[in-house]
């Protein structure tokens, strides 16, 4: 908690299994704090930094079993998104890699005091034992993820050659895979920005 008052407030509650922590959970380190994993993690995140933390909470998946978390209704919407449509990005790919996601219930405004002026949503996020697709480098994989998206306008082949992969890389992995240069970052299945990935990253080491 960063608020303060409220953590003046918290830490004078007397249940013996609450442990309160001040600071930014952007910058807190988690692993020294959630030292006896797995967690349910239960949150209204902020909605100005959520995608930041969904980034954090990536980096830190082993730790959680099950996030039950509210978001802008936008946000949500990425989130649960499929190949193709308007909404699938980045996140769309890495959360469903890792997670089952499936939708508690639409938040109106009016549920708040006051209002805000935006709809919002809480989603489930089931813990995966294994990804969804077969992802050799986690790390590498988020990379080629973003490359993907970097440019949305442009197609596939000039996003990830913009990016920092070579023209030799991208063209050999796109052809190894059968994946159209022409097609956008956001038409491939997580299947295939599996392949793709694998084949990218085989090219540093042939």
């Amino acid at each position: 908690e960063v608020d303060r008052n409220l953590v003046e407030r918290l830490t004078r509650r007397t249940e013996s299994n609450l442990a309160v922590f001040e600071g930014d959970a952007l910058h807190l380190d988690w692993t020294n704090i959630l030292t006896e994993p797995p967690y349910k993690l239960v949150a209204n995140l902020p909605y100005n930094i959520s995608s930041q933390i969904l980034f954090k909470i990536l980096d830190h998946r082993h730790l959680f079993s099950r996030l039950v978390l509210m978001f802008q209704k936008e946000v949500g919407d990425r989130l649960a998104a499929g190949p193709g449509t308007r909404d699938y990005g980045i996140l769309s790919v890495l959360c469903q890699v890792w997670f089952d996601i499936q939708k508690v219930v639409n938040v109106p405004p009016g549920a708040f005091n006051p209002p805000p002026k935006v709809h919002s949503i809480v989603l489930e996020f089931e813990a995966r034992s294994e990804p969804r697709v077969a992802i050799e480098d986690p790390v590498f994989f988020r990379k080629v993820v973003k490359a993907s998206f970097a440019q949305r306008r442009k197609t596939l082949r000039n996003s990830l050659t913009g990016s920092g992969f070579t023209a030799a890389q991208v063209d050999g992995a796109l052809a190894r895979t059968e994946i159209d240069p022409g097609r956008r970052g956001e038409t491939l299945t997580l299947s295939e920005f599996s392949q793709l990935a694998t084949e990218l990253k085989a090219s540093f080491n042939p």
